[in-house]
């Protein structure tokens, strides 16, 4: 059994894990937070939930991710995991207590994440702004610290291509002093 929700008229992609023993759970909406900075807001999320049969006594539950561009629903991004479940729910104290004894993988993942963002920013990925209005002081914050690796990278760039547009000239004129010497 496959549920599908869409929030709008946005073109539906056939998932092709869907199973028919099990059930799964298909949610497609626009995206309208900025998460990442590399990438745009026009993009419809396709988030799919599906359970899979396990040899073990729990099944397991396949998630996967697919951001879509708006205009022609070309895939843009895909990421998908399994989950385990745990065998019993697990009540709010027990959540509050696994936060507390295990702080240090909350900064993991936001240290990984950045290291990550970093070497996007480096490979030359365009850098997206939040949409006007939707800054969080969070984001400010950031924005700040970024805005001296922004300047470095400008002026490399602007440093490459000027170097590049000087080599260029130099070779144009050293062909034309060479083209010139072989007409005399």
């Amino acid at each position: 059994t496959t549920t599908t929700t869409t929030t709008t008229d946005i073109p539906t992609v056939d998932d092709e894990a869907t199973s028919d023993l099990l059930p799964s759970w298909n949610y497609i909406f626009p995206k309208k937070f900025h998460v990442s900075p590399f990438m745009e807001m026009d993009l419809i999320y396709d988030w799919t939930f599906e359970e899979v049969a396990n040899d073990k006594t729990h099944n397991k539950i396949q998630v996967s991710t697919t951001l879509l561009r708006q205009d022609n629903g070309t895939k843009q991004f895909h990421a998908s995991f399994h989950v385990t479940p745990l065998p019993k729910p697990l009540n709010p104290w027990q959540i509050c207590k696994l936060l507390l004894t295990y702080p240090i993988y909350c900064a993991i993942v936001q240290i990984w994440i950045h290291y990550e963002a970093f070497w996007l920013f480096v490979k030359g990925v365009v850098f997206i702004d939040h949409p006007e209005g939707s800054e969080t002081t969070a984001s400010r914050i950031i924005g700040t610290i970024m805005t001296p690796l922004f300047a470095l990278k400008d002026w490399i760039n602007d440093t490459f291509t000027a170097a590049s547009s000087n080599k260029q000239q130099k070779d144009n004129n050293l062909k034309e002093a060479v083209d010139q010497k072989k007409e005399n």
